[in-house]
C-alpha cells in the first residue's frame, strides 16, 4: 500500500542521504511498527491501571446500574 506524508525539510534530508533509496520504505515499515507496538504497549498498561482502579469500577457499576433502570422502564 502507498501512503503519502510530509516530513520537516531537515529530517527529509538526514534520511535521504543516509537510507540507501532500496532500504527506505523497509526501514520507514520497521521505524513505524516500532512506534506503533510502543503506543499499543503504552495503552494496554493505561487500560490495565484504569481497570483497577476502585473509583473508577464503581463509577462503572453506578452507570450500567442507570442504564439497567432504563432498560427495565422503556417500553418493549
Amino acid at each position: 500500500m502507498r501512503i503519502s506524508f510530509t516530513l520537516p525539510d531537515d529530517l527529509a534530508h538526514r534520511f535521504l542521504a543516509l537510507i540507501p533509496s532500496r532500504h527506505r520504505s523497509a526501514t520507514v515499515a520497521r521505524l513505524l511498527a516500532q512506534e506503533l507496538h510502543h503506543r499499543e504497549t503504552e495503552l494496554a498498561a493505561a487500560c490495565q491501571a484504569a481497570n483497577a482502579d476502585p473509583a473508577l469500577a464503581a463509577e462503572i457499576t453506578e452507570w450500567q446500574a442507570c442504564e439497567d433502570d432504563i432498560a427495565e422502564s422503556s417500553p418493549s
